[in-house]
């Protein structure tokens, strides 16, 4: 039996609510020609005996089961036990178009990676992102790559917007960040993207992503992992832009993580080691000359001082976080997403190419 040509991997935990609407979507593409492989990661609620119940009926369904270890053991291995030709990944509480296959496998020829649009769904309202059509090698990727990476969704920081090359994947093996629970899918991307040559883009936004529900990212993070999963960011996207920081790529991500680590130590600040602060403003020092400062929201101040010793700018974090926390508090539940963290989640204004 020849390989499918599409392998789609669901990592699965306590989706009950949504994995069936999941698969159903799956299984009814337009292209049959898949397998549909999920990892049903030690959930504790009925997700692994849905994916049971949907194995027994539908051939083309692979299921295992496994101890909970997060998404990223879970998709690495959906990548080793994977037939396909060509990989795509989903979430198991958000769906796709019956199209979404049919989509990609239009664009297949001579590319190495494709990317498409999504719908982001908050409380059952979408907003449809359509990306412009692109077919761009070598150093040509990376003006578009920072396109991708400034559009609504951040798109470049997610695997469900992509169509991967399996061979590629497979003969440099390309695995995720495992224990990692944040940016582990733009760690994976940036990866791929260094030991490949080509991008398309394509018009089609067939993947509707449940942005409100997010539960492979919903969590409380360490700051020492934190800080080691942040870094491990800029050594892949570093060699990606040829060491050149000056980039609008490199520029785009520095300017997001600024913003992203800038908010974590304001929320954060008093629970933190003086040695793990200390290693959280090198980095934030490290970034500094290639932050777009027009980019950053409320968090400019700490642009300004970071060139201050830490007990000064220990200080200053303290303050802010002091107000910041109260009017948290003051107002309630309903306070609104800090704008410190708008840009790293949703991404900033459409990006624009000339």
């Amino acid at each position: 039996m020849s390989n499918p040509l599409f392998s789609i991997i669901v990592p699965v935990y306590n989706a009950q609510q949504y994995i069936r609407t999941c698969i159903d979507s799956l299984v009814n593409q337009t292209i049959p020609d898949l397998e549909i492989i999920l990892v049903n990661d030690g959930s504790r609620d009925a997700s692994g005996l849905i994916c049971d119940e949907y194995a027994a009926r539908d051939v083309r369904i692979k299921v295992h089961h496994k101890n909970n270890g997060g998404v990223s053991s879970a998709r690495n291995i959906g990548l080793n036990i994977s037939k396909g030709d060509w990989i795509c990944f989903a979430d198991s509480d958000d769906s796709v178009d019956p199209y979404w296959l049919e989509e990609y496998a239009r664009a297949l020829n001579n590319t190495d990676i494709i990317f498409q649009g999504a719908v982001l769904v908050d409380n059952g309202i979408g907003e449809k992102i359509t990306l412009r059509e692109y077919f761009v090698q070598g150093d040509a990727r990376e003006k578009v790559l920072s396109y991708l990476e400034d559009v609504p969704g951040s798109l470049l920081n997610s695997t469900w917007s992509k169509c991967y090359k399996s061979s590629i994947i497979r003969e440099n093996s390309i695995q995720f960040m495992e224990k990692c629970s944040l940016n582990e899918d733009l760690i994976f991307t940036l990866q791929f993207l260094i030991v490949s040559s080509s991008l398309k883009v394509i018009k089609h936004a067939g993947y509707n992503y449940r942005r409100d529900n997010s539960t492979l990212t919903r969590m409380k993070h360490e700051p020492t992992k934190l800080l080691h999963w942040k870094t491990s960011i800029f050594k892949p996207l570093t060699i990606l832009c040829a060491g050149n920081k000056n980039s609008p790529l490199y520029r785009s991500v520095a300017t997001k993580e600024f913003s992203y680590i800038s908010y974590y130590m304001i929320c954060n600040v008093r629970d933190m080691e003086k040695n793990i602060k200390e290693n959280y403003y090198g980095f934030l020092r490290s970034l500094k000359e290639f932050v777009n400062k027009k980019s950053l929201p409320a968090n400019r101040f700490i642009f300004l001082f970071s060139f201050l010793p830490l007990s000064f700018f220990d200080v200053l974090l303290i303050k802010y976080s002091s107000a910041y926390l109260w009017l948290k508090s003051f107002t309630g539940r309903n306070y609104p997403q800090s704008p410190l963290q708008q840009p790293y989640l949703q991404g900033v204004k459409k990006g624009s190419l000339n």
